[in-house]
């Protein structure tokens, strides 16, 4: 691909993006219908279910998302800090932002040696999303719910509609009942990625990049509320993800 080419798709993709981040914002107050509309929140609540496990018995969860949401209000949660600072340091707390986190863990009720261990457990999990999967817990759950989903479409033999969609019915019941975020390759959504210039899998990666759940992406395209045409948005949502 020539380097105009590939200045051309970035255009593309940059486009996309902005137009994303613009309706997601109009959209935020209604947002409440869907569990993670950012997907940020996924790995918060990774911490949260961390701290409250190695805070027992002392620490109950409140107290662990009250803990939890003071780290990611003071930027402690940001996952490639995390994993750079387990690169440099390793398995020890030199470094200034898991001194902090050890320090406000501990003055929130957890002894020293449950604090260095949450402090450590967080950052081990965050390399490990750094490494593995780019810096997304979507991505991993997505590589995990794309086997579950395999595995259903194998399972469900129907008679009375094609398996492709089918499968598009199983892919939208685990994204509303267990909040996965695979893929819906929805006909509307393939017919947004032509009009735009783009592949599925790039506005997947456009979703992933601005940490913005694939359900309500799908269900911002179903129901024409982001077009290139600029369609007014419907009365009526004809799906909803969650």
């Amino acid at each position: 691909m020539t380097e105009e080419k590939q200045a051309h798709n970035r255009d593309k993709k940059d486009a996309v993006r902005k137009l994303l981040i613009e309706y997601a914002r109009a959209l935020a107050p209604s947002l409440n219908i869907y569990q993670w509309p950012v997907e940020t929140a996924r790995w918060h609540e990774l911490v949260f279910c961390l701290l409250f496990r190695i805070g027992q018995p002392q620490i109950q969860a409140d107290r662990a998302r009250a803990m939890t949401q003071m780290l990611a209000d003071l930027n402690l949660l940001e996952i490639s800090s995390l994993a750079g600072a387990m690169a440099e340091k390793g398995n020890n707390l030199e470094h200034p932002d898991m001194i902090l986190m050890h320090t406000l863990l501990e003055r929130m009720g957890m002894t020293p040696d449950q604090s260095q261990d949450a402090t450590l457990t967080i950052a081990q999990a965050a390399r490990v999303l750094a490494e593995k999967h780019n810096g997304k817990v979507q991505r991993c759950l997505r590589q995990y719910g794309q086997q579950i989903l395999n595995h259903l479409s194998e399972q469900f033999s129907f008679d009375r509609i094609p398996s492709d969609q089918a499968r598009l019915a199983l892919a939208h019941w685990l994204q509303n009942t267990t909040n996965m975020p695979i893929e819906l390759a929805e006909p509307d959504v393939i017919e947004f990625c032509q009009r735009a210039g783009i592949t599925l899998e790039e506005m997947t990666e456009v979703a992933d990049e601005i940490d913005l759940n694939l359900a309500l992406l799908d269900d911002i395209i179903v129901n024409s509320l982001v077009s290139f045409g600029f369609e007014e948005p419907k009365d009526e949502w004809r799906r909803k993800g969650m």
